[in-house]
């Protein structure tokens, strides 16, 4: 036990050790607790991972935290599996009223020299660009992608590049994710915390379930995720898929649920704002409030992830939910917003109540 209280021994044996092993540990007694928690604080610092983009990271999430953007792809992988792509970028999947004060902020406030870098069908000018899908984003096929935003800048430190990708989302951000084409990115970053939705299977297992075949190119991204070391899966037999014991079991799912781990971040320096004179800033982090349901669809046999999408102008943000879910919500949302779409026409939008709070 002398060991667990010496930092340079118990850091190399956590490196070489699965999440789920280390919150075990971390079980065991007080002294592995106080291991556990140190060494979580610096292997899972995203602040760390994010300065390979930006000079200020908690600037940044607190950008996130008031427009609701979220980071994922490689990078939310990355986080929560305590590697480094050298050649991963910034994916921030973002509202589209937000998407030019985001981009300002990377060319004005990031620290580094982000320059615009448009598709040959945009403007050069990314305010005045239009982000719609083309056939030079074949990465980004997806309905709910409005377009996306390419921002580059040479890396002063090791001389290689730096890209961020800000993707428009047409409704929610969260909705791009779950229309990825596998499991294995199904994680995001907020500016609170980082989720992934199938921890077991992604970092216990190393497979990858896929959902979505009708992503363009797909077979490049199953390539390079079979690369790295996962396990690409076209099916489930029928016994995994309905059994609750699964790391891929079929069944509605929430963000924050008991399958999906939530790893939070050191929330120092995030500032919280009214977003009005009638309601607090939010208590929680809106990323809890999504859910969806893994099932096979009924017309092609292929597993799919489904759900349901309600944005309201009740709402400060976009969501998703079990379609069942989203059924129940809609008569509120419509029953309240008459009430409240009265009261707006004669108040300022600083006097609007938001309801997210509510669910």
């Amino acid at each position: 036990m002398q060991i667990l209280d010496r930092p340079s021994i118990t850091d190399r044996l956590f490196d070489h050790c699965s999440p789920a092993t280390i919150l075990r540990v971390k079980r065991t007694c007080k002294l592995a607790e106080t291991a556990v928690k140190l060494y979580m604080s610096t292997a899972y610092d995203v602040d760390r991972h994010l300065r390979r983009f930006v000079r200020d990271p908690v600037g940044l999430r607190n950008l996130m935290r008031r427009t609701g953007a979220i980071i994922s792809g490689s990078f939310a992988l990355q986080v929560m599996d305590r590697t480094v792509y050298p050649e991963g970028d910034l994916d921030l999947y973002v509202f589209q009223r937000d998407y030019i004060e985001i981009g300002n902020w990377f060319l004005r406030h990031s620290g580094f020299p982000y320059s615009f870098q448009p598709f040959p069908f945009q403007s050069p000018d990314f305010e005045r660009a239009l982000f719609s899908k083309h056939e030079s984003q074949p990465e980004y096929d997806i309905p709910s992608i409005s377009g996306v935003a390419n921002f580059t800048c040479m890396n002063d430190e090791d001389g290689s590049d730096r890209k961020v990708q800000i993707i428009v989302a047409k409704r929610a951000p969260i909705q791009c994710v779950l229309e990825f084409h596998s499991t294995v990115v199904m994680n995001v970053v907020t500016h609170a915390a980082a989720y992934s939705f199938y921890p077991k299977a992604t970092f216990e297992e190393s497979r990858s379930l896929i959902c979505n075949t009708k992503v363009r190119n797909a077979h490049i991204a199953f390539a390079k995720y079979a690369r790295r070391g996962f396990q690409m899966l076209a099916t489930l037999g029928p016994g995994e898929m309905d059994s609750p014991s699964s790391s891929l079991y079929f069944c509605d799912r929430w963000a924050n649920d008991d399958r999906s781990w939530v790893l939070p971040f050191d929330t120092q320096g995030i500032l919280q704002h009214p977003l009005s004179f009638t309601t607090d800033s939010l208590s929680f982090d809106p990323m809890e409030m999504n859910g969806w349901k893994l099932e096979v669809d009924v017309d092609d046999g292929q597993q799919s992830i489904k759900f349901g999408v309600f944005v309201s102008a009740l709402l400060h943000f976009g969501y998703v939910g079990p379609q069942d879910f989203v059924n129940y919500m809609v008569p509120f949302l419509i029953k309240q917003g008459s009430i409240e779409y009265q009261l707006r026409e004669q108040l300022g939008q600083e006097h609007w109540s938001w309801y997210s709070s509510h669910f």
